[in-house]
């Protein structure tokens, strides 16, 4: 049985609402000025990097392999995480 908007919003806690707002707000910063240090890497700039299709890492992402932050619909890469998962892909480091 769907629920409309209003008859939702009346289970929410507002404070509640706003804290999570606050919270999410401030990590899509944080990512974002992490991506500007260099730190965080876009879909291109991981296939670019590592000689792949983007599709190609879309594809790791949605399968588990990869953890990306969506922002703005836009997905970003650890650039330490993405290196280590690559080479461990091509064969190139033992865990």
């Amino acid at each position: 049985m769907k629920k409309n908007k209003q008859e939702l919003m009346s289970y929410l806690d507002p404070s509640l609402v706003v804290q999570v707002l606050e919270q999410t707000s401030y990590l899509l910063q944080l990512v974002e000025h992490l991506h500007l240090e260099g730190r965080f890497l876009s879909t291109k700039e991981v296939a670019d990097r590592h000689h792949v299709c983007k599709r190609t890492v879309l594809r790791m992402v949605r399968r588990g392999h990869l953890v990306a932050v969506k922002q703005h619909n836009r997905f970003y890469y650890e650039v330490e995480a993405t290196d280590r998962f690559f080479r461990n892909y091509w064969g190139l480091e033992v865990c």
